[in-house]
C-alpha cells in the first residue's frame, strides 16, 4: 500500500510518495513551471503543464515500484478568497480530474489544516518536523525531482536539502495515515497529538 501527500501551488508543487511496504520511505519532489505571460490563457497553459509534470511522476513512481491495489492521496485545497484563488481552483481541478489514475481514493484538506499540524503559519517549521518525524519512526527520506530554478539560501554538501512545500505535503501523508488508522506513527515530542487526532477539515 502506498500514499501520496500533495501541496498544490504554481511557486512551488510539492509532492511526498510513500512507500511503507516495507522499510518506510518517502521520496520528495517539487515541481514548478513558469510562464513570462501572465494572462488567463497562458494561465491554463502553466495549470496543464504543473500537472503533466506531476502526473508523469506520479504514474511512473507507481509502475515503476510495481505497486498493485488499493492506495490513497491527499490535496490541500486552496482559501475560497483571495488575489490567486482563481488560479489554484484551476490547478486543484486539474490535479483532482486525473490523479484517479494513480490513487484509489483522494481526501481534501482545508488550508488551515497545515498551519494547525505544524503549530506555525510560518513554511520552514514543515521541513523541521518531516525531519523529526523521519528520525522518530525510522523513515527514509529520498531526493525526487526538483525545479533548477530553486536557490537555496544555506547549501549543506553533506545533507539532503528539502523544500517547504513537499514538506508539507509529506505532513499532510503523514496526517492522512494516522486519521485514517492506517499505520501506526511515532509522534515527535514537539508536536501537539490533539490537533493530529481532530478529523474535523479532512474529507
Amino acid at each position: 500500500m502506498y500514499y501520496i501527500g500533495l501541496d498544490p501551488s504554481y511557486a512551488g508543487f510539492g509532492v511526498a510518495l510513500c512507500d511503507f511496504s516495507g522499510s518506510w520511505e518517502i521520496e520528495l519532489a517539487t515541481f514548478k513551471v513558469d510562464l513570462p505571460v501572465k494572462t488567463f490563457r497562458a494561465m491554463h497553459g502553466r495549470c496543464v503543464a504543473q500537472i503533466d509534470a506531476v502526473m508523469d511522476y506520479l504514474v511512473d513512481w507507481v509502475t515503476g515500484k510495481g505497486f498493485e491495489g488499493f492506495s490513497e492521496a491527499v490535496m490541500e485545497i486552496p482559501p475560497p478568497v483571495g488575489a490567486f484563488a482563481a488560479g489554484l481552483y484551476m490547478l486543484d481541478a486539474e490535479l483532482f480530474s486525473r490523479l484517479p489514475s494513480a490513487s484509489s481514493l483522494i481526501h481534501l484538506v482545508y488550508p488551515s489544516k497545515i498551519r494547525s499540524l505544524k503549530g506555525s503559519k510560518k513554511k520552514p517549521i514543515a521541513k523541521k518536523l518531516i525531519k523529526r518525524f523521519a528520525e522518530e519512526n525510522g523513515i527514509y527520506l529520498k531526493r525526487g525531482p526538483l525545479p533548477d530554478s530553486i536557490k537555496w539560501k544555506r547549501p549543506q554538501k553533506d545533507k539532503m536539502q528539502i523544500t517547504a512545500d513537499e514538506s508539507e505535503a509529506a505532513l499532510l501523508a503523514l496526517y492522512m495515515i494516522h486519521v485514517n488508522k492506517r499505520e501506526e506513527i511515532i509522534f515527535p515530542e514537539e508536536v501537539d497529538i490533539k490537533k493530529w487526532n481532530m478529523t474535523t477539515g479532512i474529507d
